[in-house]
């Protein structure tokens, strides 16, 4: 590594871990408290990534007024610092997560897998989840769950501390295909993000009525493993006249196509009803959606210039 880009990422570390070290003490109804604050203050004073949300916002919501989308921006950034917050503080308390998280609907979860041996987990940049990852570890589960590394390697190591304080089954993306395939058979469960823009090699699937590059791994591994496919969601949910909130796990029904069709039209509609879940999710919570990722870079990379 240079010493220019070394520096670079200490200078970004140094932040990330005084507030790491701050939310994991905090008690929670000043953590909430810091986190709106922290949300404000980068909305207004350290927009990262602004533009790519904006324009991301008009593309998938070009009917609503202005101060509406303005709002769900503004919403946006509070929202992930009470999620970098709560998933600081529940990664080293992790006996509190089944007093804050609703995990009715996990028993779904449990019924497949008991009667399948195996599944598929995936979710989206939507909610919490990182802390839903958390929670399907404590309920007993034997998920293994795979994630994109972050550039910064000291970021990176700090974020695989805090998911290994439960002993979470985690790899990295790029490097893990082989013990992903691994878990699958000895009947663990991977857990996917199956959002992010898939690159030049990726499927061409609708995602709000428009073109988009999707990463395949989770349908290629279904169709080759003959598993079920269930989306799973972690979100926030405010309780009505309070300042409090719970987290609720939403399990959708699984996806589960015709293992008979071809390879092709399998993977296509596999992701095609990912994508139909997740639309549905993001029109109920446009708040917690991580807008900030360039979701249709390979398809439209004009939009982001």
């Amino acid at each position: 590594m240079k010493f220019f880009e070394r520096l670079k990422f200490v200078i970004e570390y140094i932040p990330f871990f005084i507030l790491c070290y701050i939310f994991s003490r905090l008690p929670d109804n000043y953590r909430i408290k810091v986190s709106s604050f922290l949300g404000n203050l980068f909305y207004i004073i350290l927009p990262l990534r602004k533009n790519v949300a904006v324009k991301n916002i008009n593309k998938v919501f070009p009917d609503k007024d202005n101060k509406l989308k303005k709002n769900i921006l503004r919403d946006t950034y509070k929202h992930f610092a009470l999620f970098f917050s709560q998933f600081a503080y529940l990664s080293l308390n992790p006996e509190l997560l089944p007093e804050i998280v609703d995990g009715t609907e996990v028993e779904k979860i449990e019924r497949i897998y008991s009667g399948n041996n195996s599944l598929i987990i995936v979710t989206g940049h939507i909610g919490v989840w990182e802390i839903g990852g958390l929670y399907l570890n404590i309920r007993g589960l034997p998920v293994t769950i795979l994630v994109k590394r972050q550039k910064n390697s000291y970021v990176a190591s700090k974020l695989d501390k805090l998911r290994w304080t439960q002993e979470v089954d985690v790899l990295n993306r790029g490097d893990g295909l082989r013990q992903l395939v691994k878990s699958v058979k000895e009947n663990k469960i991977p857990v996917m993000v199956g959002d992010q823009d898939g690159g030049t090699g990726g499927e061409m699937i609708p995602f709000f009525n428009k073109e988009a590059s999707m990463t395949k791994g989770f349908a290629v591994l279904s169709y080759k493993y003959k598993i079920p496919v269930i989306p799973v969601f972690a979100v926030v949910n405010w309780l009505p006249g309070t300042k409090d909130y719970k987290i609720k796990m939403i399990v959708d029904e699984p996806i589960q196509p015709d293992f008979k069709l071809p390879k092709e039209e399998f993977v296509k509609s596999i992701l095609l009803n990912y994508n139909k879940v997740l639309e549905k999710m993001i029109n109920r919570y446009p708040d917690q959606y991580f807008w900030f990722h360039k979701r249709w870079k390979t398809v439209s990379p004009e939009l982001y210039k």
